[in-house]
C-alpha cells in the first residue's frame, strides 16, 4: 500500500514540475514577444522623426495601431527633444486615450477637466 502511494506522489510532483516548466516557458517566450513589441514600438518612434514624410506618415499608422501598449513609450516621446515627434507622439496620446476616456462612467465625463478645453 505504502509504495502505490509513493508512486502516486511522485507522478503529481512529476507532474506539477511539468506544468511549471511550461508556464515559466510560455511566460518566457511572452517575454521575448514583449521585448520584440517595445523594440517595434522604439524604432517606430524614431521614425516618427524621419526626414521623409512617408516614413513619418507611416510610423504614425503603426504606432496607432499597437494602441494602449504604444502608450507609455509615447507619452515619454511627446517630451521629447525633436518639435516633429513630440507633435506626432502627443496627437497619437490623445488619438489612443480618447476611446479610454469616452469608456469611463458619465459623471467622471463630466467632472474631467479635459472636457471643458
Amino acid at each position: 500500500m505504502f509504495r502505490k502511494e509513493w508512486i502516486v506522489m511522485k507522478l503529481t510532483s512529476q507532474s506539477c514540475i511539468m506544468a511549471v516548466g511550461f508556464l515559466l516557458g510560455t511566460c518566457s517566450s511572452l517575454s521575448a514577444a514583449d521585448d520584440t513589441k517595445a523594440k517595434d514600438i522604439d524604432c517606430l518612434i524614431d521614425q516618427l522623426g524621419s526626414p521623409r514624410f512617408k516614413e513619418r506618415e507611416r510610423a504614425s499608422r503603426e504606432l496607432s495601431k499597437f494602441g494602449v501598449s504604444a502608450l507609455a513609450s509615447l507619452k515619454a516621446a511627446s517630451n521629447g527633444r525633436e518639435a516633429e515627434v513630440r507633435r506626432r507622439a502627443q496627437q497619437l496620446v490623445e488619438q489612443i486615450e480618447r476611446p479610454l476616456q469616452s469608456n469611463s462612467h458619465p459623471a467622471q465625463r463630466i467632472l474631467s477637466p479635459k472636457s471643458y478645453l
